[in-house]
């Protein structure tokens, strides 16, 4: 998503023509932007096997469970 942004740079009439950047800076910051992408990609992953393990437990748990635990633990 961000890479497509960073690779569509609209040209502009004002631009400086001696900017001799080049496009390193641009595939830099695209390289940063892909590991981003993959990093979010694990983080996503990993939250979808723990909501599979919540829902998991949750279904192996008593439906008042959390009534019965307060009444056996009050605060």
């Amino acid at each position: 998503m961000f890479r497509d942004v960073l690779k569509n740079e609209p040209e502009s009439n004002n631009k400086d023509n001696e900017d001799n950047t080049g496009g390193s800076d641009i595939q830099w910051l695209i390289k940063r932007v892909d590991l981003l992408e993959n990093a979010l990609d694990d983080v996503h992953k990993k939250c979808d096997i723990v909501i599979a393990r919540l829902d998991a437990i949750r279904v192996k748990l008593p439906s008042n469970y959390a009534e019965q635990n307060l009444k056996d633990n009050p605060s």
